[in-house]
């Protein structure tokens, strides 16, 4: 049978203020700062544990049952307390798919400034990626260096294939990630805020399926089973 251990001990990770501790706070009163998408899956985690805690309080009535075997506590165990933890399960997973999407929703939002749409604008960009290839690899190191705090720059670098302005694409991708520092910080604290929370939830379904099967043993059921099969097919014979 299982430990006692893994029965009794729901996984500490498994709790709603693992997903409150990424909410952000106003600096000034400290308060917490509303966010729908952490509310998710503050909603989803809080779900997870109640369902968590549910398959634990059967298995404890089911493997207290004198009256079933052994193998039939542990069958029981495994169907009930499956029917607990899975819809726990759906809305992490609901809760998590919701999150990955307003992360990357904010990346494609801070990914660059807009791009030119007046043709001064568009050939002055044009013009700005034709300076930086004709630079030597230093001195476009040193215009990349500076060039986050320019948007006109950093809108005609990013906006266009990077073999354009003769760089690469890991600078590439560098320049884009200082400017968005610089200029889009609250939303970079959120995509980084809302992305521990993910970590989270992702912790605590793996978590929760570890304490749902560690509540039955497969092993068990699986013995009985055969032997079962094995007396109907000698009563056939």
């Amino acid at each position: 049978m299982p430990a006692t251990k893994d029965r009794d001990n729901v996984p500490v990770s498994i709790h709603e203020e693992m997903i409150a501790r990424h909410y952000a706070r106003d600096p000034l009163t400290r308060d917490i700062v509303g966010d729908p998408t952490i509310g998710l899956m503050y909603d989803a985690m809080q779900a997870a544990r109640v369902a968590t805690e549910k398959a634990k309080r059967i298995a404890a009535a089911v493997m207290a049952n004198e009256m079933a075997t052994i193998p039939a506590r542990h069958r029981e165990v495994k169907d009930k307390g499956w029917r607990a933890v899975e819809p726990g399960l759906r809305q992490l997973d609901a809760a998590r798919a919701a999150a990955v999407k307003e992360i990357d929703r904010l990346a494609a939002l801070t990914s660059a400034p807009p791009r030119p749409t007046s043709p001064v604008d568009v050939m002055l960009a044009s013009e700005v990626r034709a300076r930086f290839a004709s630079m030597t690899d230093k001195q476009r190191a040193a215009a990349l260096a500076t060039a986050v705090g320019d948007d006109t720059v950093v809108a005609a670098v990013l906006n266009g294939p990077a073999m354009l302005s003769g760089i690469s694409a890991e600078e590439m991708e560098m320049l884009r990630h200082r400017w968005r520092d610089k200029r889009h910080g609250p939303d970079v604290d959120r995509m980084q805020r809302l992305g521990r929370a993910v970590e989270d939830i992702d912790r605590a379904g793996q978590l929760a399926i570890r304490f749902y099967t560690g509540l039955s043993s497969s092993d068990i059921v699986e013995r009985a089973e055969a032997s079962e099969r094995a007396v109907q097919e000698a009563l056939r014979a």
